[in-house]
């Protein structure tokens, strides 16, 4: 689960030439991929204040749909009615939480973005489907292999498979002897539908596949404790029995 807080400036549409019936669908297809799941959508205290273009857009968004076209002439009336529903599904920032660090503090969860509409942001701007979810790949992605394991569900669903460092850099580290014994070697994919694995010197040519499948499994073989550490800090997926706690 994780917080998200509306963010104002993607609700400042100041040149009401720009077409914004895609970006009112992604947002709308995004917060309801948040709600389902259970996030958390805040309002941003500053929204609805007086002044603000963000609350001069939406007073024209509650007033009607001919209004609101009078304005913005590119609208469609189901993007219309996206635009006036999307905003029910958010609630007050707890303790009037301004940005990111103070929903944090506020709600004692790590998992925090923005959200709204496709714009330049200096943050993590979740604005459609895609993004909402790389939202939370990006935080499994920096589990501990013990958070992974006591998050297994919420890891599994968001985790995909990657090294966040060049190979090379890995396999120096595997030959100077930075890491476990039983690692021997990474491989790239050099073929069709073959992944980066990870060989094992087990002497029948063990490896692992990046997303936790096997390459070659050896019956009775269990990958050390300390090579899964390993593993998990390399962006691999291990095997689901090695998650089970």
């Amino acid at each position: 689960m994780g917080n998200l807080l509306t963010y104002n400036t993607s609700f400042n549409w100041s040149n009401n030439t720009i077409d914004r019936n895609s970006q009112i669908s992604n947002l709308t297809e995004a917060v309801l991929s948040a709600r389902d799941y259970g996030d958390n959508l805040y309002i941003h205290p500053d929204l609805f204040a007086d002044g603000a273009e963000s609350q001069e857009l939406f007073l024209l968004v509650w007033s009607n749909y001919e209004n609101f076209r009078a304005s913005f002439p590119w609208i469609k009336e189901p993007e219309y009615q996206l635009l006036y529903t999307v905003i029910q599904f958010f609630r007050q920032s707890p303790f009037q939480s301004l940005n990111l660090q103070e929903l944090q503090q506020n709600t004692g969860i790590n998992n925090n973005a923005w959200i709204g509409t496709e714009c330049n942001c200096p943050e993590y701007l979740v604005f459609d489907h895609p993004t909402w979810h790389s939202f939370h790949r990006l935080f499994v992605f920096q589990f501990t292999l013990e958070q992974r394991r006591q998050n297994f569900e919420y890891f599994n669903l968001f985790f995909e498979a990657e090294l966040p460092l060049p190979r090379n850099q890995i396999q120096q580290l595997i030959d100077e002897g930075h890491v476990h014994n039983s690692i021997t070697r990474i491989d790239p994919a050099l073929i069709a539908h073959e992944q980066i694995h990870i060989h094992f010197n087990d002497n029948e040519n063990c490896a692992l596949n990046i997303d936790g499948t096997w390459k070659h499994e050896v019956a009775g073989f269990r990958i050390p404790e300390a090579a899964c550490i390993h593993l998990t800090e390399w962006g691999f997926k291990l095997p689901h029995e090695y998650y089970q706690i």
